[in-house]
């Protein structure tokens, strides 16, 4: 499964997924999702919640599903490139990690995210994000989307029961929109998750 696209595809799907799959990242009002090109550096930047209030933060978002170590370097340049391209609004990046072990814990971003709530940088690992949905909401549909797909789940999840302790390092559930009546009666669908299973 190429697990950065499905997510990439999610977190443009809905407001409900952007918010609980980045662990309470929210827009008010609409917002597209783009992948940015930047020709003048043959670079793309997969994921951009861009809201259409210019007063919102521009959002970067980095997935990680596997080791990089200069993945923290690499979205800094991406809310650079965005800064430089809309200097109205405000830049902040987002990390997506598949789980801790993918995060090389870069200093002095990995201390500063921990020590500053107003740091422009956040930091997320969605296996936690997972287990905190299962524990809250055991039948969202998401559970059935990622869980069967990721190796990681049963070994993180053997070794906190082994520990008798849930793998969450976070307690706080993020309060996160209802999603719209359209795209819920969509999202509900077997088939449309079996797409979203299957998609290359």
């Amino acid at each position: 499964m190429h697990t950065d696209k499905q997510i990439y595809l999610l977190l443009g799907a809905d407001p409900e997924f952007l918010c609980l799959l980045t662990n309470g990242l929210r827009t008010d009002g609409p917002y597209a999702f783009e992948a940015i090109d930047v020709k003048a550096l043959e670079r793309c930047i997969d994921g951009v919640v861009l809201p259409a209030d210019l007063k919102q933060a521009i959002w970067a978002i980095e997935v990680q599903a596997q080791q990089d170590p200069t993945i923290y370097h690499r979205l800094l340049v991406d809310m650079g490139l965005l800064g430089e391209r809309r200097l109205e609004q405000p830049v902040c990046g987002l990390l997506l990690f598949l789980s801790p072990e993918h995060d090389p814990q870069t200093e002095p971003w990995h201390s500063t995210i921990a020590r500053d709530p107003q740091c422009p940088i956040r930091r997320v690992y969605l296996i936690e994000v997972l287990e905190q949905l299962r524990q809250t909401q055991p039948e969202h549909p998401l559970l059935a989307t990622f869980l069967p797909s990721l190796p990681i789940w049963s070994k993180t999840a053997n070794a906190c029961a082994n520990n008798h302790r849930s793998p969450m390092v976070k307690s706080n559930k993020p309060h996160c929109p209802n999603p719209r009546a359209a795209t819920a009666s969509t999202s509900s669908s077997p088939g449309y998750w079996h797409a979203l299973r299957t998609r290359p």
